[in-house]
C-alpha cells in the first residue's frame, strides 16, 4: 500500500515533560522526542505504519480537556497521554485498554529534619519502660545466678560476683550475650538456666526493635499523608483528570488548575503554607518528586488506568492499537520502557 493510499491518523502528543513526552533539541538543530508513553506509542507506530500514515501535533502547552475535545470533534484521531477514564469522557471518546496502571499519590515538600525531637520522643515513648525492666531483671536474675550458679564468678570475693552477674544479665538484654555464655557453669541446671535467659533476652530485643521501627514510621513524614489525615488537607490537582474527584471522596479540599504539571508544582512550592501538596498519577509523581526534591506518598489512595484516547469514528484504529498494547505487554517491552523512565520500585504497575 502506497503512502497516498494509507488512511491518515492525526495524533495529539503531550509534550509537557516526563513521563509523557519531552523534547530534545540536538546540536545540529534537529529535534527528537522521548518519554515513557511516547516510546510506547513509537513501538506501536512502527508496526501500524504499514497500514496508516501518522501525522503528529506536538503540544508543549498540553491541556487534557482541550485535547479530548479535539479528539471528540474529529480534529485528532489519537491522543498520546496518560489519560484517565471517566463516565463523562466515555460519551465523547473511546479509550484503549490499559497501557499501564497508575497509583494516586501526593507529592509534597518534607519538613526540616527534627532528629533531636525524634530521639527524645523515642526515649520517652519506647525506651524508658524497657530500660527500667532491664535494670530490674538485671538485679533479680543477677542475684539468682550469683546465688544458685556456684561456679560462676567463684574467683571474685564479696559482692563483686553479684555485680558481675548483674552486668552479664544487663549485657545479655542489650544483645551482648557473650559474658553470660562464657561464664556459665557447665552443670545441666546452669546451662538450662542460661539458655532460658538468653531466649528471654532475644524476645525482649525483638520487641524493642519492632517498637522502635513502628514509632519511627509513625513519626515520619508519611504518617501525615494517609486516609485518616488527608480529609483536612488542601491539595492541587490537574483540571480534567479523575484524580481530583478521587481525593474529594476522602474529604480532601482540591483546587484544580488548567495548566501544566510544571506550573502546578511551582504554585505549590510558592505557597507551601496554603497547600499540602500536589495530587498526581504515580508515573508523573515519581519524576516530579525526583526533579524538585520532593517526597511522594506510599499510602494507598486508589489506583487507575492510564489509557490513550481514540476518536469514536475510528473503531478499527482502536482495535489495532489495543492489539499493539497487548503485544507490548506480552513481549515485556512495556516493562522494559517503564524501567527506563520510572525510578524506584513502581514498575510493577506496568506489568498487567
Amino acid at each position: 500500500m502506497s503512502m497516498l493510499d494509507k488512511p491518515t491518523v492525526r495524533v495529539i502528543v503531550n509534550v509537557t515533560g516526563l513521563p509523557n513526552t519531552y523534547k530534545v533539541t540536538h546540536s545540529d538543530g534537529s529535534v527528537s522526542y522521548n518519554g515513557l508513553f511516547y516510546d510506547l506509542y513509537t513501538k506501536m507506530k512502527k508496526d501500524l505504519s504499514k497500514k496508516y500514515k501518522f501525522v503528529e501535533t506536538y503540544d508543549e502547552e498540553f491541556n487534557v480537556t482541550r485535547a479530548l475535545d479535539g479528539i471528540r470533534d474529529g480534529k485528532y484521531d489519537l491522543g498520546i497521554h496518560n489519560f484517565s477514564t471517566t463516565t463523562k469522557r466515555l460519551t465523547d471518546v473511546n479509550f484503549t485498554q490499559t497501557v499501564i496502571m497508575e497509583r494516586d499519590v501526593i507529592v509534597y515538600k518534607p519538613e526540616p529534619s527534627a532528629t533531636l525531637t525524634t530521639i527524645v520522643t523515642l526515649f520517652k515513648e519506647v525506651f524508658m519502660i524497657p530500660m527500667a525492666v532491664i535494670i530490674v531483671f538485671g538485679i533479680a536474675i543477677g542475684w539468682l545466678m550469683n546465688k544458685f550458679q556456684k561456679g560462676r564468678n567463684a574467683d571474685l570475693k564479696g559482692n563483686k560476683g553479684l555485680r558481675r552477674a548483674i552486668m552479664a544479665t544487663v549485657a545479655t538484654f542489650l544483645a551482648e550475650a557473650g559474658m553470660m555464655a562464657e561464664e556459665s557453669p557447665l552443670g545441666v541446671f546452669s546451662i538450662f538456666f542460661t539458655i532460658m535467659i538468653m531466649i528471654l533476652a532475644l524476645a525482649f530485643n525483638t520487641y524493642i526493635t519492632a517498637s522502635v521501627t513502628t514509632k519511627v514510621l509513625e513519626l515520619g513524614e508519611e504518617s501525615k499523608y494517609n486516609l485518616t489525615t488527608i480529609p483536612g488537607m488542601h491539595i492541587l490537582a490537574m483540571k480534567g483528570q479523575a484524580i481530583g474527584d478521587n481525593f474529594r471522596r476522602y474529604g480532601t479540599k482540591v483546587t484544580e488548575m488548567q495548566t501544566t504539571v510544571k506550573k502546578m508544582v511551582q504554585k505549590y512550592l510558592d505557597n507551601p503554607k496554603k497547600y499540602n501538596g500536589v495530587a498526581l498519577e504515580s508515573s508523573v509523581g515519581l519524576v516530579v518528586a525526583k526533579k524538585y526534591d520532593l517526597k511522594m506518598t506510599s499510602s494507598n489512595f486508589g489506583f487507575g488506568d492510564a489509557v490513550f484516547a481514540v476518536n469514536k469514528n475510528r473503531p478499527e484504529l482502536l482495535e489495532e492499537i489495543n492489539k499493539e498494547i497487548e503485544k507490548l505487554q506480552e513481549s515485556l517491552e512495556t516493562e522494559r520502557i517503564c524501567k527506563k523512565y520510572m525510578p524506584g520500585g513502581s514498575t510493577y504497575l506496568c506489568v498487567l
